[in-house]
């Protein structure tokens, strides 16, 4: 049997924290909530771990629960209470409340009575998840709502039912997408977009200005009520995004990463983010920095995994709850999060199926096709929610992924944190988004927008804590439409240096792709090498290393060394690291010549030791400069060693 019990007196320890039940049934209790009889027979309930706010005049009333920040023009002017502002919008049109809701964010609950009409909005990327059955109770938890009806007949799993728009896999319950409000008894109606994207022919210039400023007034407003913030750092762009705009406070932060060496169960990706990240808390200030090691937090008590499998369907990181309570004791903490900034960075295309951008397809990819045959058909329904036609600047696919990735997934992920801190992701103001899906969708693809505001905040984190003048991203903005043309690392010179001094050429064209010690020549002291670039006019170069062996006993076995014109400047064990080392050049001259080189440091004769040693250099870029900087080599690997002066 489910038990409703809290695991502590913190509230964060009560199953739903900071929800909410909306309904005009007489309920005798919902669990530690506290009732709010509204008017026209409305009831609310909710408790106190989040804030609300209320207005109420002739016509209706407004009730927000959650965090917000109001980042409209008005707001700046006025400083009204948002409860009141947005009442008497409404009271003059939905339309000039929607247009209001363009520029709130935060993660928040807004339901707006008019004449008795009740209606449900919430943020922008549905973070606060809202929930409502036939039974006419909305509320926002998945377990809560069954709980409170008794609609808990299941008809598939969770996951088969992840992205089938507002479906769920409970009978009779659905969820209320970002971007529509509900109309309690009646339906959903879709309120964005409303029109044509204002933002598609103006200045790239006019767009990064207004997006600042936006962002300034919410961190402002969070900044003046939560004294305690912390910000979750990965070697991703979302998160350095949030750190680059958030220089003015920075050193006012809290912040983590979380990590592990357990590559087989979490991925290699958590280990490669500790490393950037070191790198990024040198040159930003940074002092109140935490590193979580996953593979060192302690088994999860049994009463918080309860506690977690009542607030969330999905599963992220029960374990990282646990170190998050742990690192952030007491309540009042606010978590800022880099995730939305995917759905206007042209990331997207990772939910787009190859070849399509129809309808049909959008439809047809909804269901996983091993559940579809489970799942009633959603075409009728996705045309419904306004998949078949959208406005101009916009795209099915930009919104499905906003919709039914961000808003159905990621608001279980938020309810997940709930038992550690509350969180925003401040980017996902909608004028915010409006700018950037304003902008072409080569650039989007490329990330240009981010990369720019990043450049415009905090230019250092746009080359990996590497401050200069001129920085790679400038350089970037100014490389040839042609670049993918420059010549490509084929080690078509690969020579042979013996310890004596001898050379021989390698001379097998069809096996250029990649470096090696051949094993008749894998004698100590030998040495391979082979030409990767060279600079046909000054600049700079970026290029990824391949070198996939790991293994610690196979240490001081063989090396490799990048040079340029013969002069080593990086060296690496060739045994220690298997993950891809990223290189930049700066300060390149022309002619000059870049090669990479292979050492062999012990005699061996097993074959594996060739295959082990293969390396290769992938993702070659040139952006010509002008002259005046002086030759610099920059990488992200954990274990080389720069031998530059």
């Amino acid at each position: 049997m489910t038990t409703y019990d809290p695991i502590g007196t913190d509230l964060r320890d009560f199953p739903f924290a900071g929800g909410f039940v909306l309904t005009k049934k007489k309920l005798s209790n919902v669990l530690h909530m506290e009732e709010f009889k509204a008017p026209h027979g409305w009831r609310i309930w909710s408790d106190s771990a989040v804030r609300h706010d209320y207005a109420e005049n002739a016509k209706g009333f407004v009730w927000i629960n959650g965090h917000w920040a109001d980042t409209s023009d008005e707001f700046n002017t006025t400083q009204q209470p948002v409860a009141s502002a947005l009442l008497g919008l409404a009271s003059q049109s939905h339309d000039a409340l929607h247009k209001r809701l363009q520029f709130l964010g935060g993660r928040f609950v807004l339901l707006v009575c008019m004449g008795g009409e009740m209606r449900v909005y919430h943020d922008p990327i549905g973070a606060r998840s809202v929930y409502y059955s036939t039974h006419e109770i909305v509320c926002s938890h998945l377990n809560l709502l069954t709980y409170l009806t008794g609609d808990d007949q299941k008809r598939g799993t969770y996951r088969a039912f992840l992205t089938a728009l507002d479906e769920t896999h409970f009978t009779n319950v659905r969820q209320l997408l970002p971007n529509f409000y509900l109309t309690v008894g009646k339906q959903v109606a879709r309120y964005y977009p409303r029109a044509e994207n204002p933002w598609l022919n103006r200045s790239t210039v006019d767009k990064l200005d207004r997006i600042h400023e936006l962002w300034s007034r919410l961190l402002q407003q969070y900044t003046a009520r939560r004294p305690n913030i912390t910000l979750s750092l990965s070697g991703g762009l979302d998160s350095r995004l949030m750190l680059a705009m958030s220089r003015n406070v920075v050193t006012d932060l809290h912040s983590f990463t979380y990590g592990s060496t357990d590559f087989k169960k979490h991925g290699r990706t958590t280990n490669t983010d500790m490393g950037i990240v070191s790198q990024l808390i040198e040159v930003t200030g940074l002092q109140k920095h935490s590193f979580i090691e996953r593979t060192k937090i302690p088994n999860i008590d049994p009463e918080l995994l309860r506690l977690l499998r009542l607030n969330t369907n999905a599963r992220h990181g029960f374990d990282l709850v646990s170190a998050y309570r742990k690192l952030y004791p007491g309540d009042g903490w606010l978590h800022i999060r880099g995730n939305g900034v995917e759905i206007a960075a042209g990331r997207q295309a990772s939910f787009r199926p190859k070849g399509s951008t129809s309808f049909q397809r959008l439809c047809s990819s909804l269901v996983p096709k091993k559940f579809q045959h489970t799942l009633p058909d959603l075409t009728a329904r996705a045309a419904e929610l306004g998949y078949e036609q959208v406005e101009s600047g916009y795209s099915r696919w930009d919104l499905a992924y906003w919709e039914l990735r961000l808003g159905r997934w990621h608001s279980q992920i938020m309810n997940e944190h709930f038992a550690a801190f509350d969180t925003v992701t401040p980017v996902t103001v909608r004028e915010v988004i409006d700018i950037l899906f304003s902008f072409p969708d080569a650039d989007r693809n490329q990330g240009t927008p981010i990369y720019e505001l990043i450049n415009a905040s905090f230019p250092v984190l746009n080359f990996f804590g590497v401050n200069k003048s001129t920085n790679l991203y400038e350089a970037t903005r100014e490389k040839p439409a042609n670049h993918k043309n420059w010549p490509k690392a084929d080690f078509s010179d690969r020579v042979v240096k013996f310890q004596n001094g001898d050379e021989t050429a390698l001379l097998d064209p069809a096996e250029r792709k990649e470096l090696w010690i051949p094993i008749e020549h894998f004698q100590k002291g030998n040495r391979v090498s082979g030409t990767v670039f060279t600079a046909p006019r000054d600049g700079s170069l970026q290029m990824t290393i391949h070198q996939p062996y790991k293994n610690k006993a196979g240490s001081n076995h063989f090396a490799w060394y990048i040079c340029v014109d013969g002069r080593e400047l990086l060296e690496c064990d060739g045994a220690l690291s298997n993950l891809p080392t990223h290189i930049t050049f700066d300060g390149l001259r022309s002619g000059q010549r870049i090669s990479m080189a292979l050492v062999a440091l012990r005699t061996l004769k097993a074959l594996s030791w060739q295959n082990a040693s293969k390396l290769s250099v992938s993702d070659l870029s040139f952006y010509p400069q002008e002259g005046g900087e002086r030759l610099r080599l920059h990488h992200d690997s954990a274990v080389a060693k720069s031998l530059q002066n």
